[in-house]
């Protein structure tokens, strides 16, 4: 059973006495309390202020009925979103566009920087949903997974040259990580190591679950 979301409501953080005075000129001493709003914060939907923008910038019908699926099926603390054909077919059954549509509404909403993926893996359909825009969770949650997507953004826009120099730098902290000095010999043990250790990471088309293989 689902627990029930409680309602915000006031909570009372001090109380102290001022002076009161009717409307007959009385004037007596009265209790005055400081309240503050106590909400589910766990449960709490953001949309930052910056969707707004993001969705005046949208010129098809179809990238916002997308963007809105999209929105409603993020999972709490969560914001990984795969777009495979069986999602893409889901929201096609939700919003009656084509899958050519939706293909081009993903490539306008990746364009926009309201989805976000490694380029690195170009054939992968699991998407990053930009915490700038909208959260579904917990506020502390949203600031370090908008750390990661930022990283990655930043990450994507490198050149080439300086995006391998990164690849190079965690190589290199993976391998400093096993507790072992960076010189080219143990590093070529290393990536044959690693090599072994490879898991080859597959989505099943069937329900749109990540599976594992190795």
């Amino acid at each position: 059973m689902k627990p029930v979301k409680k309602l915000p409501y006031l909570k009372t953080v001090q109380t102290y006495n001022v002076d009161a005075l009717t409307e007959d000129g009385e004037l007596y001493t009265a209790e005055k309390r400081t309240q503050i709003v106590v909400e589910d914060d766990k449960g709490f939907m953001l949309m930052c202020n910056y969707m707004f923008g993001m969705i005046n910038g949208l010129e098809s019908i179809v990238d916002i009925k997308v963007m809105n699926w999209i929105n409603e099926n993020l999972q709490f603390n969560e914001n990984i979103v795969t777009l495979n054909k069986y999602w893409k077919e889901k929201i096609q059954a939700h919003t009656g566009y084509s899958i050519a549509a939706i293909d081009r509404s993903i490539g306008t909403l990746a364009k926009k920087g309201y989805l976000v993926k490694d380029i690195t893996c170009k054939r992968c359909a699991i998407y990053n949903v930009n915490p700038t825009y909208i959260w579904h969770g917990d506020r502390e949650k949203r600031s370090g997974m908008l750390k990661w997507v930022l990283e990655l953004q930043q990450f994507n826009r490198m050149p080439d040259k300086e995006r391998q120099r990164e690849e190079d730098i965690k190589r290199a902290a993976e391998y400093s990580r096993r507790g072992n000095a960076p010189d080219q010999e143990t590093a070529d043990n290393m990536q044959d190591d690693l090599t072994n250790e490879e898991v080859e990471i597959y989505m099943d088309e069937e329900n749109g679950e990540l599976r594992t293989k190795g």
